[in-house]
């Protein structure tokens, strides 16, 4: 509980650090004090006409999913095609932009993945792994061109990269429990997502885009097997490919 609590003031330290620099005018930010302007841009119903423009930046609220893979000690997915129920996440996020090109966005991801050795130069081994797999992050944006301030709108990419916490319920199977292996069916640990991310608008409030990112987790134990005298001895990470929707909830008085 105690480690939770820390984790939180962590997080909420950072998210003030990132406002504050938000609302500096040497960071590009110029503070809003009229009340007039455009404020809320989808309407009441999330909670924001209070706000009525002076919050510094932009608001978005997003989902993506798609394909997604564990690159661990066992080697290939158990199930060849395209499934929608394993090897796939699906991510929630809002996040805020501010002026200066740099945002970030507080996430939470879902996915249910499995492996094999079969077919796999490992294949002697006979291992393969069911797990589910969930993660908060809080990742930074940084646009290299779009943008809510951009003059031109209708493309954006942005990079993003930032910190998570990785938690994974496996279990794993095998031909026998062979000496040397290590065997956790539960684990939590940090991570780094990162990546990129391009976005078209279909319109001043729906974006739709892809995303491309990688999470390196500080353990080796996402699909359940420690090697230690044959396979991949580093650390798991998991890949995504996603498709991403993203809506326009807000923006402050400086919009442009």
């Amino acid at each position: 509980m105690k480690n939770q609590v820390r984790i939180y003031l962590f997080v909420a330290l950072i998210l003030y650090g990132m406002d504050a620099l938000g609302q500096n005018s040497s960071f590009g930010y110029k503070q809003a004090t009229k009340p007039e302007g455009e404020g809320l841009t989808f309407g009441n119903v999330f909670g924001f006409g209070n706000i009525n423009g002076l919050l510094p930046g932009a608001i978005y609220v997003s989902v993506s999913t798609g394909p997604s893979f564990i690159y661990g000690d066992v080697c290939g997915p158990t199930s060849k095609d395209i499934s929608f129920g394993k090897n796939n996440m699906f991510d929630i996020g809002v996040s805020r932009v501010f002026r200066g090109n740099f945002g970030y966005e507080i996430s939470y991801m879902y996915g249910k993945y499995d492996g094999s050795d079969a077919g796999t130069y490992l294949a002697y081994r006979g291992y393969c792994y069911s797990t589910n797999i969930s993660e908060v992050a809080l990742t930074g944006e940084w646009y290299l061109f779009g943008g809510p301030y951009a003059q031109y709108k209708i493309h954006s990419f942005y990079l993003l990269g930032g910190f998570g916490l990785v938690f994974s319920n496996c279990n794993s199977y095998g031909k026998e429990p062979l000496p040397g292996r290590i065997y956790q069916h539960s684990a939590g640990s940090p991570s780094i997502p990162f990546g990129a991310c391009y976005l078209i608008n279909l319109n001043s409030n729906i974006q739709i885009g892809v995303e491309v990112a990688e999470h390196y987790v500080f353990n080796d134990y996402l699909d359940g097997v420690k090697p230690v005298t044959d396979g991949n001895k580093s650390n798991d990470v998991l890949g995504h490919f996603a498709l991403k929707l993203r809506i326009h909830l807000y923006q402050d008085n400086n919009y442009e």
